[in-house]
């Protein structure tokens, strides 16, 4: 564009359209050197080009990471919704300050993933992470990643210092985390959401979706770790719990692992209410099965000294709800142990209840004789 007397027009002069057009023509890459090529155009672009973009993707696997940025809306008028560039480019890091409205970054990390600067240089950046996704997993092609030792070698170690290093990364993130959800493989997953207190609540709520494995050594490595290091950043526990659990072989360890993703060591105290959902598998249950669950479970109660309400979600069992009657008593003995006098325990069933037998023997009383 030129003026008159065959100058170039100011840049800053230039419509947004244009640098929009321009942006959306070329790479990451190119974006960068045109913003190193000229100060005015550096403002302009970062003005009208990166705050478009609020979500980041990231693959780590043995050869390095890519990151992808797209738009809240995967709908661009411009036919290009998405950039990517490697993390060994020169001008990644660059790219990375620029999007400080990424408020979203989708993780996947294999198992052979060895470098994570990449993890560091959003910290630098001063991106505010709200919601993030881990994804972690295995290459098809590597049989020693299935063989778990008990050194902390090989592929094994590869995997435990991609633990450690997302988990840090959680923990810089804490703050401002509301959103987590980890997956160790297609099946199984975990995730929590932190809703903060509105007009129609003067406390936070924590919502956990537990559907994963009993895994011991996952537990210790990533699963405990991670999800510790997201309530770091949280001033106090939530005054809500909602726990829907889904399991592999034990429902006891499921409700069990939710119980501590929800609510670490520490941030118990200041639990009111929380409900517990099941999932359909329940109703292959028996009420022996529940019952031991349930007993188990109780001991975790002793921290929540301010727990007014518990509800427990049964519509998908088939059992008589009158034989959990045991089980009730049982956690509200544990609630009483642990200051809480004044409270309210609901089972929840879809199952019409069944009558008790005198009641039964009277009606059938009142009925009309047939002769």
């Amino acid at each position: 564009m030129f003026a008159a007397n065959g100058s170039m027009t100011s840049l800053k002069d230039m419509p947004a359209e244009i640098i929009d057009m321009i942006c959306h023509g070329v790479t990451l890459e190119d974006i960068a050197n045109l913003q190193e090529s000229n100060p005015e155009l550096d403002r302009a672009i970062d003005f009208v080009f990166f705050p478009r973009f609020t979500k980041m993707r990231i693959m780590m696997d043995a050869n390095g990471s890519t990151l992808t940025v797209s738009p809240r809306s995967a709908h661009s008028l411009l036919g290009k919704s998405s950039f990517s560039i490697p993390f060994d480019s020169p001008k990644s890091q660059q790219i990375i300050r620029a999007c400080t409205a990424v408020d979203s970054i989708t993780i996947s990390v294999s198992d052979h993933a060895h470098h994570f600067r990449i993890l560091e240089a959003i910290n630098r950046s001063g991106i505010a992470v709200t919601k993030l996704v881990v994804n972690f997993y295995t290459p098809k092609d590597c049989a020693e990643c299935k063989v778990i030792t008990t050194r902390d070698k090989g592929c094994r170690g590869l995997m435990n210092r991609a633990h450690r290093k997302i988990t840090t990364f959680v923990r810089e993130q804490s703050k401002t985390l509301t959103k987590l959800k980890v997956s160790t493989s297609e099946e199984d997953s975990i995730s929590v959401e932190l809703r903060p207190a509105d007009g129609a609540s003067t406390s936070s709520e924590s919502r956990v979706i537990y559907s994963h494995a009993a895994d011991s050594a996952l537990n210790q490595s990533l699963i405990n770790p991670i999800f510790t290091a997201f309530n770091l950043g949280k001033a106090s526990g939530p005054g809500s719990v909602h726990l829907t659990v889904d399991w592999r072989s034990r429902l006891d360890l499921a409700l069990q692992g939710a119980f501590m993703v929800a609510l670490p060591i520490g941030h118990r105290g200041g639990v009111n209410k929380m409900r517990i959902g099941f999932s359909s598998k329940v109703s292959s249950l028996s009420h022996d099965e529940i019952h031991s669950c349930l007993e188990a479970f109780s001991d975790q109660l002793s921290e929540t000294r301010r727990l007014k309400e518990l509800i427990c979600d049964f519509k998908s069992s088939q059992i008589d709800p009158h034989l959990l009657d045991k089980t009730v008593s049982v956690l509200s003995k544990q609630l009483v142990f642990a200051g809480t006098e004044s409270h309210r325990i609901r089972m929840l069933f879809d199952a019409p209840i069944i009558e008790e037998p005198n009641r039964i023997k009277q009606e059938w009383a009142a009925l009309p004789k047939v002769y």
